[in-house]
């Protein structure tokens, strides 16, 4: 899981969860709301610093709760689709710039 604080709004939190999904405290961690992206294993959430409604999200699909790196594995059925997404608008409509898979 990944935790990052928004660099313009110190009471703006943002939680990458396995599987559950991307989300978004505006009062220091004491409310959340999902902001989408479920079924993914979270590599890495940035929120841009010239645009905090501005967030990039690299991840990977995971399905069947197995983490992507034991796709190979025997008797693992995962789907490694990966990609990059982002919104501009707070959460409320994330874009996909990038969906093929990443290797690590």
């Amino acid at each position: 899981p990944l935790l990052r604080r928004d660099p313009s709004n110190p009471d703006r939190l943002l939680f990458a969860s396995h599987l559950d999904g991307l989300f978004e405290s505006t009062d220091n961690g004491a409310t959340w709301r999902n902001l989408g992206q479920t079924q993914l294993w979270s590599s890495d959430v940035l929120i841009d610093r010239a645009n905090p409604n501005r967030i990039w999200h690299v991840a990977r699909t995971a399905r069947d709760g197995v983490h992507p790196s034991m796709a190979n594995a025997p008797g693992a059925r995962v789907d490694v689709e990966g990609g990059l997404s982002r919104f501009d608008d707070g959460g409320a409509t994330w874009q996909k710039l990038f969906d093929d898979g990443f290797t690590e």
